[in-house]
């Protein structure tokens, strides 16, 4: 069933929002890549779940010595679109959790900062234009190419980790 919400789908609206998917793009702010990651918030990655750029380069193939974590190697990196990806998909799997799945708090966030939103509490009272319309954007992006409207709350979007049962129960 094509017309299912999914995650993906959801990512390629915030990659047709933050790149029109071009993987070497950098917005004005300095966001790079597909996803607009900014590389001094991955470059060690305060976030619980979310990899700094470098490890997720490395769990990628990439060989990245210590001496070569620098900006510049940040930079780089983040134009490789899987690198890109697995830390925009990491993060917004984050602010999901965080918000409870809340459209606005998840896109605004993934813009803004989840600490900029907090303070805030809504989009509308985002400091930036841009932030006040991003979650918006998103969403209009969405319809125009999936041909259905973002739904309020993607909590629908991620599935629970099914529990394994332990051997030996009910045997």
């Amino acid at each position: 069933m094509d017309d299912l919400l999914t995650f993906d789908k959801l990512i390629q609206a915030v990659i047709q929002r933050e790149s029109s998917g071009r993987n070497d793009a950098v917005s004005d702010g300095g966001a790079i890549g597909l996803m607009g990651i900014m590389p001094g918030d991955f470059i060690q990655s305060p976030r619980r779940n979310v990899p700094s750029v470098f490890d997720a380069a490395r769990s990628l193939g990439f060989s990245i010595a210590p001496e070569q974590e620098t900006r510049e190697t940040a930079e780089t990196l983040l134009k490789d679109p899987s690198v890109n990806t697995m830390l925009g998909e990491a993060y917004l799997k984050e602010l999901m959790s965080k918000y409870a799945g809340d459209t606005e708090g998840v896109l605004t966030s993934y813009n803004a900062g989840p600490d900029e939103y907090d303070i805030r509490g809504s989009a509308k009272n985002m400091r930036l234009e841009e932030q006040r319309d991003y979650a918006q954007k998103v969403s209009q992006d969405y319809e125009n190419m999936f041909g259905r409207q973002l739904p309020k709350n993607l909590g629908v979007l991620v599935s629970p980790v099914p529990r394994i049962r332990p051997k030996g129960l009910l045997e």
